[in-house]
């Protein structure tokens, strides 16, 4: 019998076994949480593009209005859908970096 045969023994195992354990628990929390963020992604990009739909049907009739306040509210929902756009293309370039 060596001397790593002794009730010791066990506790060092226990000890690297928790180890492990604990690394890949943190391993598949941070795969969990990859996964959750490319979801985000998706979601996000399907909204723009059902946004950018919507708003561009609306805008050809206000930028063609007759009354100022239509074409101006035509010209900064644009402005805005394109900043949104910015913003998501951002977004997704920075995740994956």
């Amino acid at each position: 019998m060596s001397s790593s045969d002794g009730p010791n023994a066990y506790r060092d195992e226990r000890a690297t076994l928790a180890a492990e354990n604990a690394r890949l628990k943190a391993e598949l929390a941070s795969l969990q949480g990859a996964r959750r963020s490319r979801l985000g992604r998706v979601a996000m990009a399907l909204a723009t593009v059902a946004a950018d739909a919507w708003v561009f049907t609306l805008i050809v009739g206000w930028v063609n209005a007759a009354s100022d306040a239509e074409v101006w509210l035509g010209w900064g929902v644009a402005v805005l859908t394109v900043g949104m756009n910015v913003a998501v293309a951002q977004r997704v370039l920075r995740s994956r970096l």
